[in-house]
C-alpha cells in the first residue's frame, strides 16, 4: 500500500463577510493541502499556486510525469492539529514558503 500523509492546518476567514478573507482562507488551503494532494489526484499543482509562484521555484510536471504521479496512491492520509483565522495579504513581501500564499494566520483572529 502506498500513501501520503501530510499535516494540514485548516484556514478560516478572519472576517467571513470580507471576500478577500474568504478567498485567502481558500488559498491558504491550497498551500496547506492541495500542494501535496493535487499532484497525486489531478497530476498538477493547484491553480492558486501556479498563478502566484511564477519565478521557477515551483516545479512543473511533464505530461509523462503528470500521468505517472496521478493516481499513484492507495489511500490518502491527513494529520489535522489546528485551525487558523486567515487574512488576505495582497502582496508577498518575500519569496518563500511562508509568504507565497499571501495570507496571514493567527489563533485568535487578526486584522490586516
Amino acid at each position: 500500500m502506498i500513501s501520503l500523509t501530510a499535516n494540514v492546518d485548516f484556514g478560516l476567514p478572519y472576517n467571513a463577510s470580507k471576500q478577500a478573507d474568504v478567498v485567502a482562507a481558500n488559498r491558504h488551503m491550497a498551500f496547506q493541502f492541495a500542494w501535496y494532494y493535487d499532484p497525486i489526484v489531478f497530476g498538477k499543482y493547484p491553480d492558486e499556486m501556479t498563478q502566484l509562484i511564477t519565478d521557477g521555484r515551483l516545479p512543473t510536471f511533464t505530461p509523462e510525469e503528470a500521468k505517472m504521479v496521478k493516481g499513484s496512491y492507495d489511500f490518502i492520509g491527513m494529520n489535522h492539529y489546528t485551525s487558523y483565522f486567515t487574512n488576505d495579504v495582497p502582496e508577498a513581501l518575500d519569496k518563500n514558503w511562508w509568504s507565497d500564499s499571501r495570507t496571514k494566520t493567527g489563533n485568535t483572529g487578526i486584522d490586516g
